[in-house]
């Protein structure tokens, strides 16, 4: 049986040519789509929840979405880890480029795409939430020429360096059975709550109140903030505290179990 060809490389502008060569396609491209155009940028490593209403609400803000995603070695520059990318660049904008809500995946291999957001100049700028005009490359020229920067607040707190974590740690544990107890379940002497913090605040608090038990008494803590999965993990071997489990709630709360030494 012949099956049709995927539609998704069509909306892919692939670095199959020296620089200049993609940075004209990227040009042509852009260009040929519908204004206003908003265009946005990033890693996307694992594409999870947190990508993919983010960006169903960037394409809202215009009629068109561009996203630009770093190469491979502009990636390892950003110290995320030494495995990292997890997938290709080509891998990475394949899955972008499957989204209904995206028009268009470009590539970039600098350490920010500001010149290519200069280079293009679209009308919306979008980052996430935890980003400012101020810390945002390119914002300023885009402002400057008429255009807005938006940052998308967080609906769903992910992060592909905490899953990368938490896979790693499952598969080294020495005791699988007792990481896959459920963090909520599992009987405490104490329970803390770090919901709304920031890392390393949910750190600092745990590791005052282990200070206030005995050893072997096991604590509860509960974060929303995703860095905290990764966190807790390096903590738990760098103090000699055991994590016992972890778990993560469908409304985004994490909980983590540690014993004290």
């Amino acid at each position: 049986m012949d099956l049709p060809a995927p539609l998704y490389p069509a909306k892919m502008v692939k670095p199959d040519a020296d620089d200049a060569e993609v940075a004209s396609r990227i040009a042509q491209r852009m260009a040929q789509l519908p204004r206003p155009l908003v265009l946005t940028n990033g890693v996307f490593d694992v594409l999870h929840r947190g990508h993919v209403t983010y960006l169903e609400q960037a394409r809202q803000l215009g009629a068109a979405l561009v996203v630009a995603v770093n190469s491979d070695a502009s990636v390892r520059r950003l110290n995320k880890g030494s495995d990292r990318p997890l997938n290709t660049l080509e891998d990475r904008m394949a899955v972008l480029a499957a989204l209904a809500c995206v028009d268009l995946v470009v590539p970039f291999d600098d350490d920010t795409p500001r010149s290519l957001i200069v280079q293009t100049m679209p009308d919306v700028l979008v980052k996430g939430g935890d980003y400012s005009a101020d810390t945002t490359a390119g914002a300023a020229e885009v402002i400057a020429h008429g255009g807005r920067f938006v940052a998308v607040p967080f609906q769903f707190q992910r992060s592909t360096t905490a899953l990368v974590e938490r896979i790693r740690a499952n598969a080294s544990s020495d005791n699988v059975s007792a990481f896959e107890m459920r963090a909520f379940e599992m009987p405490v002497d104490r329970e803390l709550d770090a919901c709304g913090l920031k890392c390393p605040l949910p750190i600092l608090r745990a590791k005052r109140a282990l200070n206030e038990m005995a050893s072997g008494q096991k604590l509860r803590i509960l974060a929303t903030d995703s860095g905290s999965v990764g966190d807790f993990q390096s903590f738990a071997k760098q103090s000699g505290n055991a994590l016992l489990a972890q778990s993560e709630k469908e409304n985004s709360v994490f909980g983590f179990v540690l014993q004290r030494k």
